[in-house]
Order: C-alpha cells, then structure tokens, then sequence
C-alpha cells in the first residue's frame, strides 16, 4: 500500500489544528495509528508541508556484500545441498545465515533448481570432436534438405506426470494398464512440416522400419536431401541407406547419446504432452488424437525448432 494521499493528510493535520480532537482521537477518526497522526502534525511543524516522503532505499541483505563468491560457489558446485553452502559460506567468509536466508538469495539471483544429464562419454575429447566434426559435415547443408527421423511409442490411456494438491498432501492417481495397448509412430520432419509417418500396434521391429522407408519415406524426398537418424543397429540395416541413395538423397547417422542433435524430439514433446491432457481409451481414438496433434503444429513451430537445434535458418 502507498502512501496516503496530500488531501488526506491535510485533512488530518487541519482537524488537529482546529482543536477537533486529541491525536488519539484523530487516529481513532481517520482510522490511522497515533503514531502515523503524530507524525502528520510533526512534519507539518518542520516543513510547513505534508508531501509525502519519497520512500528510501532498501536495505542491502546480508548477503549481498558475498554475491560474487556465493556465484561463484554455486557454479562450482552447482548439486550441493542448501546446507552445504551454508556451511561452506561459514567457513570460507565466516558468514552465518540461515537456510531461509540462502534460499532467498538464491531465488533472487536466479539460482533454480535443476539439472539435465548428458552420457559421460560426450564430455570426452573424442566425443567433442565427434560432435565438432558432425557440425563440419551438416553446417554447408540447405537446411530445406535436412531431414530427420526418429520413432517413440505412445500408450491408450497416457495421462499427465504431475498434478497439484494442497502443500503437506500428495496427489494420488490411478495408474493405467498398458499391456497389449502400445503404439509405436515412426516420423520424418522437415522444415516444410511432417514428411512422412507411419504407426505400428506394439513395437517396431525390422522389417516395420524398411517398410516405412520403402513405402512412406522415399516417395517423399528429393534429390540431395540429406536424412539424418540415430545410430541405431535397425536404422543401419541392409537395405535403408540403399533405398535412400537410390532417390538421390544421403543418410548422416547422429552420434551416439545425441538427442539435442535430432530436433523430432521437440515434436515427439509436443505431441505427447497434448495425448496426455486427453487420455484415450482406445487404440483408434489413440490414433485420431496424435493426428489431430501433428495438424496442429505450424511450419512456424519447426523453423524454430531448425533455430533450437542450431541448424540455423536465414
């Protein structure tokens, strides 16, 4: 709340100089604190004017002086527990706060909670230049030649992961039966959208794959484009890549433990978090939403998708 009005406090301090009542009197009638009223009519004495004073500066938290070690501290350590830094601040600076207070400092700064795994071995210096000399290879390609294909699977009944309940109770829900109800959809995105796709009950096997590539994927590219894909043994099959050459287009396996490389990830998210907001109870109605899902999406949404996954678009 700010502070009252010129009008208001002039009416106060009028009401006092007109003998209309004690300050505590006044307070009870303005509906004010006699502290507020009191200084109402000090301030007027002093100044000869009741301007509200502009409010004043907020005081440093204790904290503050050590936000560039606290910083520092959290880069170094960035899973440690809000303990382990009180005690490391305690030891390091002879700092004592509590852990509401390292909490609010952390929050204030930005400092979330969270965390992203990556395979171990993409941190070594192989696999960096494993990933360096991918980019090497794709970073000349038009990026309207890039194509990518991936398959996840989806269940009848999938529904959201999280829910909200009051704080102290859980939220409890029913988990639903998936045997026999599995679908797998096989994809291939471009900048252009979806450019093929292919659903199969149950899990793909081989012959699911080269059936998608003979039949819904090469009838749909074009000469110099460039297929992208996991290094996976049923991608490498006997077969894919030749039917892929045999178009005119090229396959470029990703390295392994690189999903952020394939941008149909993004779409496989996105298309997943709506399945789950309406929970199916068949495998046709299953079907029915993913399609609508996949509609749904604009040629916007996958250029942006190009930007995110750095194959950058002009």
């Amino acid at each position: 709340m700010g502070p009252y009005s010129l009008d208001f406090r002039q009416k106060v301090v009028t009401a006092y100089k007109l003998g209309k009542g004690s300050i505590r009197q006044l307070a009870e009638q303005f509906m004010l604190s006699p502290a507020t009223v009191h200084s109402y009519i000090k301030q007027y004495r002093e100044t000869q004017e009741l301007t509200p004073k502009k409010p004043g500066r907020k005081r440093p938290g204790k904290l503050e002086a050590y936000r560039d070690f606290i910083v520092k501290m959290v880069k170094s350590h960035p899973d440690w527990t809000v303990r382990q830094y009180r005690e490391h601040l305690l030891n390091e600076q002879d700092v004592y706060v509590s852990l509401g207070g390292i909490c609010e400092f952390l929050q204030k700064e930005g400092l979330t909670l969270k965390k992203t795994y990556q395979a171990e071995k993409v941190a070594t210096e192989a696999g960096q230049q494993q990933r360096v000399d991918y980019r090497k290879r794709v970073q000349d390609v038009p990026q309207e030649k890039l194509i990518f294909i991936d398959e996840t699977a989806f269940w009848v009944g999938m529904i959201r992961e999280m829910a909200r309940s009051e704080k102290g109770q859980k939220a409890f829900d029913l988990r639903p039966f998936y045997k026999g109800r599995k679908m797998t959809l096989i994809g291939a995105i471009s900048m252009r959208g979806v450019v093929a796709k292919k659903a199969i009950t149950g899990s793909m096997k081989g012959e699911d794959f080269l059936d998608f590539v003979a039949n819904d994927l090469v009838p749909q590219i074009n000469p110099g484009d460039v297929v992208v894909m996991d290094n996976l043994n049923i991608h490498k099959m006997s077969g894919v890549a030749e039917m892929i050459a045999e178009a005119g287009a090229t396959v470029e396996y990703l390295l392994p433990y690189s999903p952020e490389f394939n941008l149909i990830e993004m779409l496989w998210s996105t298309v997943k978090s709506l399945v789950r907001i309406f929970p199916t109870g068949s495998m046709l109605a299953l079907e029915q939403l993913i399609e609508l899902a996949l509609m749904l999406i604009g040629t916007t949404t996958f250029k942006n998708w190009f930007t995110k996954c750095c194959y950058c678009t002009s």
